[in-house]
């Protein structure tokens, strides 16, 4: 249109292609890129969440673009189309390594944004060519645009534009450190964290270009507040999982109050928070305040307050559930035997599964109230999933190498108590005699309870058994 005006060119006919649904799709983040289709308004590229929270100094220089109405108008596609040194989206396009995806009847081909502008006036584009896309591979964490301007020659045209990009390492991280609240934070992928260093479960994320996913909470009040800090300064928090419902998976649900949907599964929902004659969980977090967090006693609610709203599931699920979260699936997979709700957590595209604790890696094994059958099934399930990291309940993040262990952990603690009814011992008996301590140690800030766990997992099975000979 500008070249119309200054009557530059003179085509004989004018197409107007924002009617192609083919050019007009928006933007679609997937598999670690953004592509933005060429008829795409720059109004709705910006405040499109995969761009506005991976991309903002290319969000900065398009809303330089002339005016707002300018800009419900124009595309990226018409900015470096016209190959102008002083195009306001050109630098931030090249510095987060932008692709032009060309097509006509034939074939369609990549070029980089680099290549495509070749001088003023002059594209890489050939005769019969159109651009279809934009793509940008999303940045890699630690990577910042952080210097995006332009020297003007009028108050309307840029003469220089110039966005500066840097790569941030600290010792081979990708993401920056998390606060010292937070120390224990782990990165597994490049979109993974987990902790495995304080007492409870692992509880871990999974950030997306639309957002953060939470996978079980910390039990500990103070390390539930700055994981939820950490989480947050990635994206807003658009799901908060739990794997099961034992207390140390879901107490910290009350520190998330108002991030994201709180996802279960309708054997968790039904015993979230619900005391046994073993165990009652309020009274089993608050125990591990002055030890494990004196700093949390503050926040620490009473059980009033607490029972008034912990911040149960609001999405309640029965079998399977997908979730779909900026271009990652995650595959909520019923996984029972541990506890009847348990579920597992596959990310394919991070090569990642959550278990919960159908997998105790290198420590104890709680049996409880499990069903052993059941859980060697999930274990099989689990076995077939294509990933390269395992993050257990409890314990280092490991493989799925580690599940012949567990499955192992679990057929010798159902041997030996069968072996016990099969001699006519009783319970008490079964459970002086039966004794797994010396495999391994209790998880991070449980050491006191090796005892209750051999107890209680000799006598389960010794209930379960004897009670199927009845």
């Amino acid at each position: 249109m500008v070249g119309l005006r200054k009557n530059k060119i003179a085509p004989r006919a004018l197409v107007d292609l924002k009617g192609i649904e083919d050019l007009s799709w928006g933007v679609e983040a997937s598999a670690g890129r953004a592509r933005i289709g060429a008829t795409t308004p720059l109004t709705d590229i910006t405040a499109h969440p995969a761009i506005s929270t991976r991309f903002p100094a290319l969000v900065e220089a398009a809303n330089t673009v002339g005016s707002v109405q300018i800009r419900n108008r124009a595309t990226l596609t018409g900015n470096i189309c016209n190959a102008s040194p002083a195009a306001d989206t050109a630098p931030a396009l090249l510095a987060y390594g932008a692709s032009v995806l060309v097509s006509d009847r034939e074939r369609s081909r990549r070029v980089l944004v680099e290549e495509f502008m070749l001088g003023p006036g002059l594209t890489a584009r050939q005769p019969g060519e159109i651009v279809t896309a934009i793509e940008l591979p999303l940045p890699s964490p630690g990577t910042a645009c952080p210097l995006v301007g332009s020297a003007s020659l009028t108050k309307d045209v840029s003469r220089i534009d110039y966005c500066l990009s840097r790569r941030l390492r600290d010792e081979g991280r990708r993401w920056p450190q998390p606060g010292p609240r937070s120390s224990g934070v782990q990165q597994v992928t490049e979109n993974v964290f987990t902790s495995t260093r304080f007492r409870g479960c692992n509880p871990s994320f999974v950030i997306t270009p639309d957002g953060v996913v939470v996978i079980d909470t910390p039990q500990l009040p103070s390390k539930a507040v700055a994981m939820r800090e950490t989480a947050e300064s990635y994206g807003p928090i658009c799901y908060v999982v739990n794997t099961e419902h034992h207390v140390d998976h879901i107490f910290g649900n009350y520190y998330f109050k108002g991030a994201g949907h709180v996802v279960h599964h309708q054997g968790v929902y039904e015993n979230f928070m619900v005391s046994t004659p073993d165990l009652d969980p309020f009274d089993y977090a608050a125990e591990a305040i002055p030890t494990d967090d004196p700093e949390g006693a503050a926040i620490f609610p009473a059980r009033e307050q607490y029972y008034a709203d912990p911040n149960k599931g609001a999405v309640v699920f029965t079998g399977d559930l997908d979730l779909r979260v900026g271009g990652h699936v995650f595959h909520l997979i019923h996984t029972p035997g541990h506890t009847p709700g348990q579920i597992a957590v596959y990310v394919p595209d991070e090569r990642v599964v959550f278990t919960g604790d159908t997998v105790f890696s290198e420590c104890q094994t709680w049996l409880m109230t499990s069903d052993v059958d059941e859980w060697l099934r999930s274990l099989d399930l689990v076995q077939e999933l294509d990933v390269d990291h395992v993050i257990p309940g409890h314990g280092p993040v490991t493989t799925t190498r580690y599940l012949a262990t567990q499955r192992a952990v679990l057929l010798d603690w159902v041997s030996a108590v069968a072996s016990a009814v099969a001699k006519g011992w009783s319970r008490e008996e079964t459970v002086a005699r039966i004794n797994f301590a010396e495999r391994y140690p209790v998880d991070v800030g449980q050491e006191y309870m090796m005892d209750h766990i051999q107890t209680l997992n000799a006598a389960s099975l010794w209930d379960k058994l004897t009670a199927r000979g009845k």
